[in-house]
């Protein structure tokens, strides 16, 4: 699920040179022989219809959803790969709010119909992180998910929630469906949610918590609580708090569970602060504050970013 570690296309290059498929998508080779991990990933692959017969009858197997609407934005689905262990491009977004957040208004199965009908194979719900969220918020929503799920099968319907990390902005959390997917993510709120902490913590000590809460999802997958967990930093530019070093450090907190961020570069940043009168404008760095611009030269800026960093 992230680039060197358990995950499903980084085998892809074994594959590729050695001509062998991964273990865990042979079916030739017995579930029993297979290690914990790859006996997990198969077992999610078969359960979503990835894998063996089912896949032919799956969403990868069928044109766009938006396309079938007769709609220009659609994808291929195909990704690559043989017949007997391609790998399929999967469009999604883990980043959503429903009526359980302040500042959303539509249900799950609104915003899960909706994507599905533009296009998306699967999707996160990810309301927001709090004191009140912690207490009934994941109770409540998980409900809605499993009709989603039972509503429309082809739509791969994850429960998360958009955690305030301690020290820095928010994230995207989110685990395998499953018996426990509930437990845990009430555990990780309630342990390591920002709005909850000590308001006298130092940076260091949020800092720390921040780390600890991405290894507390890790260990729930090794102690196979779930399946699988992932965090994703949120508009790490919004508000210039994601310091790089803290981005190393989720990584190397649990680098099977920290696979990335949201965006790029500037991406929802804030605009720079308008001077006061007779006051010299604050200094503000480019990589984090950008004044407003059109479309076309905010992806000029974006695409000089990503060429300057590599």
């Amino acid at each position: 699920m992230g680039h060197g570690h358990d995950h499903l296309h980084d085998h892809a290059h074994a594959a590729a040179a050695g001509g062998d498929l991964p273990e865990a998508l042979d079916l030739s080779v017995p579930s029993a022989e297979l290690a914990p991990s790859d006996a997990s990933r198969r077992r999610f692959l078969l359960g979503a219809g990835l894998l063996g017969a089912g896949a032919a009858a799956s969403v990868l197997a069928q044109p766009g959803a938006a396309a079938a609407a007769g709609l220009q934005h659609t994808h291929d689905p195909v990704g690559g790969g043989t017949g007997k262990g391609g790998f399929r491009w999967l469009a999604g977004d883990h980043h959503i709010h429903t009526q359980y957040s302040s500042d959303a208004q539509y249900r799950v199965l609104d915003q899960a119909q909706k994507g599905h009908a533009y296009g998306l194979d699967w999707l996160v719900i990810t309301d927001h992180g709090s004191a009140t969220h912690a207490k009934i918020g994941v109770d409540k929503v998980n409900p809605d998910i499993v009709k989603t799920r039972s509503a429309l099968p082809s739509l791969l319907t994850f429960q998360g929630l958009e955690w305030n990390i301690p020290a820095a902005e928010h994230a995207t959390v989110f685990v395998h469906p499953g018996r426990n997917e509930v437990d845990v993510l009430k555990q990780f709120e309630n342990a390591y949610d920002g709005s909850l902490l000590p308001a006298t913590n130092t940076p260091a000590q949020n800092e720390a918590m921040a780390i600890a809460g991405i290894r507390f999802l890790g260990e729930q997958v090794r102690k196979r609580k779930i399946d699988g967990a992932l965090f994703f930093a949120n508009h790490p530019a919004r508000r210039g708090i994601d310091s790089p070093h803290e981005i190393r450090n989720w990584r190397d907190a649990d680098p099977t569970v920290a696979v990335g961020f949201e965006g790029a570069p500037g991406h929802q940043a804030a605009g720079i602060p308008a001077p006061t009168a007779g006051a010299a404008p604050a200094a503000t760095t480019t990589t984090t504050r950008r004044p407003r611009r059109t479309p076309d030269t905010r992806w000029r800026a974006t695409a000089r970013g990503a060429a300057s960093t590599g």
